[in-house]
């Protein structure tokens, strides 16, 4: 699961779309095959919080996944939740509804509501979204620097990998040899300072 939250800024947003572009801004990488969701509060409930992003589980651990997305977020103490799945469609709809669907159960139990549920196909300007409402809403993906979201995210110094693998070779530990040198080298420093100190060491007869 990968989390963050939005830099303190007022930014107004008036399609869903822009939504949609803002979540690699938001998470540090394109999602792909994931389901996102971003936390709603402050007076207005209209404040966005923590987003959260998981990848689609397979159906035997929807359950599992809905609730872990519905307890992570409940963590930001929301008052409204919007979700967003990122992934391939087909003729027959948005994908993932039996997951959407969980999620969005899980939240609305515990008295937050939905006012979105969003598909993209991607994050990309120029995708296609949908919502999974009765409504049947649709749109285009904006580019990110056409919306004010992504520009006050980026504003604040944040950095959009090309994706999760990026991000995880950023924060994976280093190769265990060069610890192991590193290691064996801060030793020998240690005990060449230690003998020097030692060897200047005068011992004035009593």
């Amino acid at each position: 699961m990968t989390s963050s939250h939005l830099p303190d800024a007022v930014v107004t947003v008036s399609d869903p779309g822009e939504l949609i572009a803002a979540t690699p801004a938001l998470l540090g990488f394109p999602p792909r095959s994931s389901l996102v969701a971003m936390a709603l509060g402050g007076a207005s409930g209209a404040r966005l919080g923590l987003t959260l992003r998981i990848d689609l589980p397979p159906p035997e651990h929807i359950a599992a996944a809905a609730e872990s997305v519905v307890h992570g977020i409940l963590l930001d103490e929301p008052l409204n939740v919007v979700v967003i799945v990122v992934a391939p469609g087909g003729d027959a709809g948005p994908p993932a509804v039996e997951l959407v669907d969980a999620v969005v159960a899980g939240l609305e139990s515990r008295a937050v509501e939905v006012p979105l549920t969003l598909w993209a196909e991607s994050t990309r300007g120029g995708s296609r979204w949908s919502c999974y409402d009765a409504c049947a809403c649709t749109g285009t993906v904006p580019g990110g620097i056409e919306t004010s979201l992504v520009v006050a995210a980026l504003a604040e110094g944040r950095v959009v990998r090309g994706d999760r693998t990026d991000l995880e070779r950023l924060v994976a530990p280093s190769d265990e040899g060069r610890i192991r040198r590193r290691e064996a080298m801060l030793v020998a420093a240690i005990d060449a300072a230690v003998d020097d100190r030692t060897a200047a060491l005068v011992i004035e007869p009593i």
